[in-house]
């Protein structure tokens, strides 16, 4: 899917429209985006074809269950598009400078609040 593309299809599922995008890393194995949205939003766009069925939704299910546990600042997620050639999971986008030196220190106290064993559809096998 072209950058356009999934941008244009990112704002539909969130009621907008794309005025610009630009390819980022950070979708692990996903093709990632930066979107502004014509209401002033800026999301994170993730996308991948050939993703398998239901792995968007246990990201989602994945960072809900973090941001649940009020540990660590997590985005929040904003559509989850399943199906067809365009799955896409938008999310809130979180700009903010590097993190300064030994602030990885902080994620295993933070790591320690998040209840066990994990949210159910880590602990479960993918629909494939």
């Amino acid at each position: 899917m072209i950058l356009s593309e999934l941008a244009d299809a990112a704002a539909r599922a969130l009621g907008a429209r794309a005025t610009a995008a630009e390819p980022v890393g950070g979708g692990s194995i996903n093709q990632a985006a930066r979107v502004t949205l014509d209401d002033g939003r800026r999301i994170f766009v993730k996308h991948s074809a050939g993703a398998p069925p239901g792995s968007f939704r246990a990201e989602a299910e994945g960072l809900a269950w973090i941001a649940g546990a009020g540990a660590l600042r997590t985005p929040a997620v904003l559509a989850l598009v399943e199906g067809g050639d365009a799955p896409l999971l938008a999310l809130e986008r979180i700009d903010r400078p590097p993190a300064p030196p030994g602030r990885g220190a902080d994620f295993g106290p933070a790591r320690t609040a998040l209840p066990a064993p994990g949210p159910p559809s880590l602990c479960a096998p993918l629909d494939r």
